[in-house]
């Protein structure tokens, strides 16, 4: 977005009363945002088939154990959180690491459980089906 959008965003903003519950919105979301943390990816092993990005929708989420379907392992999440988890925040965390999946071209994302002994991340492998 160029400066002179932003300034014309915020100015009006700014002199609009009734724009208040969207500026508290944008405030909201952003907070909940920094909850959630960075999630970053280190590639495992080459996909079985070519791979192209898509929407999170698609992936598939799996707690625990992978599924008996055969898949590859491709790259490895992770997902440090800014602060202490809630059912809330589970959710966004849920939401970040199936939105990396997807722009990876990942099937599905098996979450396997906290990162670190202090439980500030979570790891979770990013799977593609054969």
């Amino acid at each position: 977005m160029s400066k002179d959008v932003r300034l014309r965003l915020r100015l009006s903003l700014r002199h609009s009363p009734r724009n208040t519950g969207i500026v508290c919105l944008a405030m909201y979301v952003a907070g909940l945002t920094a909850c959630a943390g960075q999630v970053t990816a280190v590639a495992l092993h080459a996909p079985p088939r070519p791979v192209s990005p898509h929407g999170f929708e698609s992936v598939t989420v799996y707690s625990g154990a992978p599924p008996l379907r055969p898949h590859v392992a491709i790259a490895r999440l992770n997902l440090d959180r800014a602060s202490e988890p809630n059912e809330q925040g589970a959710n966004l965390m849920i939401h970040r690491l199936r939105e990396r999946a997807g722009t990876l071209g990942c099937d599905g994302v098996v979450i396997g459980g906290l990162g670190d002994p202090d439980g500030k991340s979570v790891d979770a492998t990013c799977i593609v089906y054969k």
